[in-house]
């Protein structure tokens, strides 16, 4: 039956403590929420229950407990659930997060145990008890409930009071912004037109969200409407979020009158509004927004400042945040075929913007903060390379793998691979560096842009560095006993050089380089070629081939003593082998040598632990 509950339904022995409870004239919501079986009840769909609870007045009172939370400072309510975090940290009474597409709830039992102290008529009206009926409430309101949400979504007023943490002026609690986020994370894709009218009908919702950012759930919130558009009834909300100018009103976060936070929480909004662009079939309103000349000035603009080609940048945070954004969408204009015929004028327009800025990011990479030090693994760092610096870097090998030959001659005019290269080699165990650095000159060697190749090998030296580099790293083996972090780089570069310096040998044939190629020479013929030939072989050894071994005895038995005491015959003489080369699914069980097989017998002599005299000692080795 529909009144049923879900013990009495699944043929349970026992009854829901719900049922009587319900049965009694009088009963009020808090005796209904505070009872151990509410939550699975409201899942399972008890309809007296839900009948109940959906009341407008009791809705109202379930939604204001979310909402009307006041925890004072001094005091200490039992901790709400754990959710996913979204990269920013709330106060010790209030949930994380949770992440885009991600719903955690909180289990009866772990509820139940934490009401024993609320539900007593003494614990009416304290701090516990608000809490304990906050959460009870948002996870009912955030279970897989459609009546629940249904009646939700009937009461507008409802909604309005749980989005009103975003809109009113000053900042809610922490509690409240997560429990109401972490509602509407959860409501707002079951009804996704409902949602949308709601939203165009609210003053300022998207500017509202954009202003909250920085608080816990409000980014995940963001992008669960952005995530919509993938579905059916949910196309359209892109343009609609697109039209409300949500783009420009982050990179406005990103400005100087922002908190470090809400800077680091808007990079990441439109850091993962790139990725879905990149990685969703739906995104195409997003990805013309994106591309707009104007965002892309704004942004550039952002982070580097008005005056960016005469070397002068923004603000360190702004830099370090914008960059991760900036930098993806560089990267998605990334192209295997190399163009020759487009001119700077008609590049994508974050390209084009960040050319412009090739000074300032030269001007970044070599400027650094004296008397800065940091404790690694390897020792004392001064000054650190940086996330910053890191960044820029990332930023750089991206336009060039855009494969524009424009974009490749300015960078050689910038000269500011020479200064990556002066970091590569300066700090020779940072990971990071040594691969986005390899990449760029990996790249360098594979394109037909053959001024970037002179340039990385002539101007930058890279032969001589290479060869400087492997000395020292000897001198630190001697030492230390460990080899630079960056010699595994080394390899697979000083591997492309040879494979360039092959197919033109006439790059270096002046007789200035005469020492150089000669020093080269010895160094790819012994040191490489011997490094190659190490990386070339099976960490496992051998692999097996089809082979069937040359000599095999198909007739060859083995004999075992008849008296099982007296151990294996000893008077064995063929070879059991391994053939690594013979076909394992074909090959024989042993493969019989002529040479006999000996065991050394000492080595197998053991004592008993008990008999310190040695009078047990075991004869014959066994």
């Amino acid at each position: 039956r529909d009144d049923m509950s879900v013990l009495q339904a699944s043929g349970g022995l026992g009854f829901s403590s719900i049922e009587p409870l319900l049965d009694k004239p009088d009963v009020t919501l808090r005796e209904l929420m505070l009872d151990e079986d509410f939550l699975q009840e409201c899942k399972s769909n008890n309809k007296r229950l839900l009948d109940f609870v959906t009341k407008p007045e009791n809705l109202d009172t379930v939604v204001s407990q979310v909402t009307d939370v006041v925890i004072p400072p001094e005091a200490a309510g039992p901790a709400p659930p754990e959710t996913a975090a979204s990269g920013s940290t709330a106060d010790a009474a209030a949930p994380a997060t949770p992440t885009t597409g991600a719903t955690t709830n909180v289990t009866t039992t772990n509820v139940a145990t934490t009401t024993a102290n609320a539900a007593s008529p003494a614990a009416a009206d304290t701090p516990a008890s608000r809490v304990m009926s906050a959460l009870l409430s948002c996870e009912l309101l955030c279970c897989d409930c459609p009546v629940v949400t249904a009646a939700l979504y009937r009461q507008q007023t409802l909604l309005e009071k749980l989005f009103r943490f975003v809109t009113q002026e000053e900042p809610p609690a922490p509690i409240v912004t997560c429990y109401c986020a972490k509602i509407l994370h959860a409501v707002f894709p079951k009804k996704i037109a409902d949602t949308v009218s709601f939203l165009k009908k609210t003053p300022n919702a998207v500017p509202c969200l954009v202003r909250r950012l920085e608080l816990p759930g409000v980014e995940d919130l963001l992008m669960r409407l952005v995530s919509c558009e993938e579905l059916p009834e949910g196309r359209g909300i892109l343009s609609w979020l697109c039209a409300m100018n949500t783009l420009p009103e982050l990179v406005n976060k990103l400005g100087s009158g922002s908190t470090d936070e809400m800077k680091e929480a808007a990079a990441h909004a439109l850091y993962e509004l790139v990725s879905f662009a990149r990685t969703s079939a739906a995104a195409d309103a997003l990805i013309a927004a994106l591309q707009n000349d104007n965002f892309a000035s704004l942004l550039i603009h952002t982070l580097f400042g008005s005056d960016s080609a005469s070397g002068d940048a923004g603000n360190d945070v702004t830099l370090t945040h914008g960059l991760s954004p900036a930098t993806s969408l560089v990267r998605s204009e990334a192209n295997a075929a190399y163009e020759a015929t487009k001119g700077q004028d008609e590049l994508p327009s974050f390209v084009r913007e960040v050319l412009r800025c090739l000074p300032a990011i030269k001007a970044r990479l070599i400027s650094t903060e004296k008397g800065t030090v940091a404790q690694t693994s390897a020792g004392s760092l001064s000054p650190p390379l940086g996330t910053l610096r890191l960044r820029l870097v990332e930023l750089v090998v991206a336009a060039a793998k855009t494969n524009y030959k424009c974009v490749l001659d300015r960078i050689v005019e910038s000269d500011v691979v020479l200064t990556i290269l002066d970091l590569f080699f300066q700090y020779f165990w940072n990971t990071l560096l040594h691969q986005a650095v390899q990449e760029l000159i990996l790249f360098a060697f594979a394109t037909p842009h053959t001024e970037l190749k002179t340039h990385i090998l002539i101007a930058g030296n890279l032969m001589q560095r290479i060869l400087d580099a492997e000395a020292g790293n000897k001198t630190d083996v001697k030492t230390s006993g460990f080899s630079r972090g960056y010699l595994g780089m080394l390899t697979k570069i000083g591997v492309a050089v040879c494979s360039f310096l092959s197919a033109t040998p006439n790059v270096l044939s002046d007789e200035k380089y005469a020492n150089l190629n000669k020093d080269w020479r010895e160094y790819a013929d012994t040191v490489l070629a011997q490094r190659r030939l190490i990386e070339s072989e099976l960490l496992g050894g051998q692999k097996p081939t089809t082979q069937k071994p040359a000599v095999v005895k198909e007739d060859y038995q083995l004999s075992f003593p008849d008296d099982p005491e007296d151990g294996y015959d000893q008077n064995f003489d063929g070879d059991m082998s391994f053939d690594p080369s013979s076909d394992f699914d074909n090959r024989p069980l042993f493969v019989v040598q002529e040479k006999p097989l000996k065991f050394d017998m000492s080595l197998y002599s053991l004592e008993l632990a008990d008999d310190p005299g040695g009078a047990g000692a075991v004869e014959d080795g066994w």
